[in-house]
């Protein structure tokens, strides 16, 4: 089923339709999904860590202690065999989250 998505999103990212379409997304000045959800996660990554929501930040990440460059609010990425678990929240978010400043991350 996977392989059939993606091959019908590269067929109409490549077709006239898909053209206009990216042309008026950039056009309007809006987000690809992509960047949406992205920027979407790391407001509730930054939610969580501070503690403006009233739930255990410990259920969703783990800080990462090995003292690496960058703020020290990392967190550690856990590592899953089944591609499944690769997509959840607390996982896919990490990467974008690690990248960010220590301006931006120790706002507030």
């Amino acid at each position: 089923m996977r392989a059939f998505s993606d091959g019908l999103l590269r067929w109409f990212r490549e077709s006239s339709i898909g053209n206009m379409l990216t042309d008026l997304i950039t056009y309007l000045g809006m987000m690809r999904l992509e960047r949406r959800r992205v920027r979407s996660d790391l407001i509730e990554t930054f939610k969580i860590t501070k503690g403006m929501y009233d739930i255990n930040k410990e259920v969703f990440f783990e800080l990462d202690d090995s003292g690496r460059r960058g703020h020290e609010q990392k967190l550690f990425k856990n590592r899953f065999r089944l591609d499944i678990r690769k997509s959840v929240f607390s996982n896919r978010v990490v990467n974008d989250w690690n990248s960010l400043s220590s301006q931006c991350v120790n706002t507030f």
